[in-house]
């Protein structure tokens, strides 16, 4: 979705919006790859700190 298009107005107004557009799958895998991300850094910052 773009921000400011015409056409994602229609998904605020709707209360299936979530599983309809998709959106919720696109969240979850953000979500997981940032989980990853965070859960990496902290484990190169304390073998760093280790060092």
């Amino acid at each position: 979705m773009i921000l400011g298009d015409p056409n994602t107005v229609e998904w605020e107004q709707s209360t299936d919006w979530w599983a309809s557009t998709g959106f919720g799958v696109c969240t979850a895998v953000v979500l997981v790859v940032v989980l990853v991300l965070v859960v990496v850094a902290v484990r190169t910052s304390r073998r760093g700190g280790n060092k």
